[in-house]
């Protein structure tokens, strides 16, 4: 339309320029939009790589010590000192506060790592106080069988030879049944010399009759004590 609007008041001369130089035009706009359209992106682009860079920042500024810390704002007050932006009084009372924080953080600092280091003991303490309370109510089945389990693990790590296991199985399982056998034999003497006094005193006096009569039942349970703990331990 804008085309044919000149090529009438021209009267039909010069149309080709006109034609020409308003499609010039038409590119030099798509041109410049592009442009723009660079520029957006770019920008954005670059507003991102800004974000991203403070995102780092914050992170590293995360794992500095306090110390680390505590030097950067005291270079940070030098710096404004040099250029004259701050006063000596200003340079002097930022430093003091500085420090007061410094050391408000390193004391911090000490105290939860102290707090740390007591807990860890005492979690070490309790746990040594319930392996000792643990091992004191293991019978000794419970630990032949710990024993046979802790060989087995060093055994299949190779940790031990197979000759070094044979004979740490061999001298817990004889320390099994020693402690068994020794268990259920003195319980068994005890019962025979209760009734062997018994029966000498039964020819002498009637008084060991009344002692037996007396001690029968501690008797009776003493031996049948010993006969299941006999028999628990003979089935291993």
């Amino acid at each position: 339309m804008a085309e044919q609007k000149v090529e009438v008041i021209l009267d039909g001369r010069d149309a080709g320029a006109v034609r020409a130089w308003l499609a010039a035009r038409d590119s030099v706009e798509a041109y410049e939009k592009s442009l723009a359209e660079i520029s957006t992106t770019e920008k954005k682009n670059t507003q991102g790589a800004a974000e991203y860079e403070r995102m780092a920042s914050r992170v590293f500024e995360s794992t500095r010590t306090p110390l680390e810390r505590y030097n950067k704002e005291l270079d940070k007050l030098g710096d404004l000192f040099q250029s004259g932006l701050i006063d000596a009084q200003t340079y002097n009372r930022a430093v003091a506060e500085q420090k007061r924080v410094f050391e408000a953080t390193d004391d911090s600092i000490r105290s939860v790592r102290e707090e740390q280091e007591r807990l860890r003991l005492e979690q070490e303490r309790l746990q040594q106080t319930a392996r000792r309370v643990v091992e004191s109510v293991l019978t000794p089945q419970q630990r032949y069988n710990r024993t046979v389990r802790e060989l087995d693990g060093l055994l299949q790590k190779n940790a031990i030879t197979q000759e070094t296991y044979n004979r740490a199985v061999a001298k817990a399982k004889k320390e099994h049944d020693s402690f068994a056998s020794g268990g259920t034999k003195g319980l068994a003497e005890l019962g025979a010399q209760l009734s062997a006094l018994a029966g000498g005193d039964a020819i002498v006096t009637g008084g060991a009759n009344l002692w037996l009569s007396a001690n029968q039942k501690a008797l009776e349970q003493a031996e049948e004590g010993a006969n299941k703990y006999d028999t628990l331990f003979r089935k291993f």
